[in-house]
C-alpha cells in the first residue's frame, strides 16, 4: 500500500457568515453610541478656542494700554475690526494681521481660527470683545461677547453674554 496523507475533512479557512454579521452588528452599536460623543468633544474644543482667545486678546491689550499711556492700536478707541475678515462658515480661517491695528499689539494666534474676533469700545466706555462663529457648520452663528470696565488702572471683566447657535 502506498503511503497516503490524510487529509482532514474538516478544515477551517476563514470566518462564517453569522461570525462576519454579528462583528459588523457590534461596530454598527458602538459606532451609534461614540459618534455622539465625539461631535460634542468637538463643539467643546472649539469652544474652547474661543475663551483662549478671548483671554489672550484682553491680556496683551491691558499691557498695550498700560505701557502706551492708555492708548489703543489706532487712538482712543481700538481699531481691531473682525478678525478674520469673512463670515463664518464652520471651517477654519487665517488670522489677517494686516487688518485695522491688529499687528500693532505686537500678537498674533497660533494657525486657523473657527471664530472671528473684535474689539470696540461701547457708549458706556466699556471695552467689548466678540467672538462669532459657525462651530457646526449649518449657517447658525454663535456669538460671545465680553464686557471689561477700566478699573485702576487695568480692564477688568465685568460680564458676559452668550448667545445665536449653541447646538
Amino acid at each position: 500500500m502506498a503511503n497516503r496523507k490524510r487529509h482532514p475533512v474538516h478544515t477551517r479557512r476563514g470566518f462564517t457568515l453569522i461570525e462576519l454579521m454579528i462583528v459588523v452588528c457590534i461596530v454598527g452599536l458602538l459606532s451609534t453610541v461614540a459618534l455622539p460623543e465625539f461631535q460634542n468633544i468637538m463643539l467643546r474644543s472649539k469652544q474652547a478656542e474661543r475663551e483662549l482667545m478671548m483671554n489672550s486678546i484682553m491680556r496683551v491689550l491691558n499691557e498695550y494700554t498700560s505701557s502706551h499711556g492708555g492708548k489703543f492700536p489706532g487712538g482712543d478707541a481700538p481699531d481691531l475690526p473682525f478678525n478674520p475678515s469673512e463670515e463664518p462658515n464652520g471651517k477654519k480661517q487665517p488670522f489677517k494681521m494686516e487688518l485695522g491695528h491688529w499687528k500693532d499689539l505686537g500678537w498674533a494666534p497660533d494657525g486657523y481660527l473657527y471664530y472671528r474676533y473684535e474689539v470696540q469700545l461701547n457708549g458706556d466706555g466699556d471695552l467689548v470683545v466678540t467672538a462669532k462663529g459657525d462651530l457646526n457648520n449649518n449657517g447658525l452663528i454663535s456669538f460671545k461677547e465680553i464686557k471689561f470696565r477700566l478699573m485702576d488702572g487695568m480692564w477688568q471683566r465685568m460680564s458676559e453674554s452668550s448667545y445665536g447657535d449653541h447646538f
